[in-house]
């Protein structure tokens, strides 16, 4: 599981370049693939155009456009074997709890995100959708739910 985990692709989303440079600077040398956006909406275009979905997302919690719960929610409905880390300098927002997702406070250090990240990909069941979450669908169509859930516009701030 060790190689799969450290293979594993994580998305990044925040709209702080210094917190996506620091947090890069955490894992890419720990053998993950990292890719970024700068906001959800961007998130949605990346995921969009990935032949296969990120085993980890880790988002900022307020992001303009569409919070990184929102991202979250669309992300785990299409793959629920995703792993979800939510990062906020305030408290955790209560939207996300009951979903199983992770949250640590800003600032977070070196070593909070590589055991937080670590321990959250080593529970994936079957190495989760970094590697074969649309084999293992029923009806293997996670990229056209993506595709179709992320050309809808978001809701509204607030409008959960």
């Amino acid at each position: 599981m060790a190689a799969d985990r450290q293979s594993a692709t994580i998305l990044l989303v925040a709209n702080d370049v210094a917190l996506i440079r620091t947090v890069e600077a955490f894992l890419r040398p720990a053998g993950y693939t990292v890719l970024t956006a700068n906001d959800g909406l961007t998130a949605f275009g990346l995921l969009r155009e990935m032949q296969k979905l990120p085993a980890l997302l880790i988002s900022d919690v307020e992001l303009p456009g569409i919070s990184g719960v929102d991202l979250a929610a669309l992300i785990t409905g299409v793959c629920p074997f995703c792993r979800v880390l939510l990062i906020s300098g305030a408290a955790p927002p209560p939207e996300a709890d009951g979903h199983g997702w992770t949250f640590r406070p800003k600032p977070v250090t070196r070593e909070v995100l590589l055991s937080t990240v670590a321990a959250m990909l080593d529970v994936r069941p079957d190495a989760g959708c970094s590697s074969d979450c649309p084999e293992k669908s029923p009806k293997n169509d996670e990229r056209v739910a993506l595709r179709e859930a992320s050309s809808r516009p978001p809701a509204a701030p607030g409008g959960r």
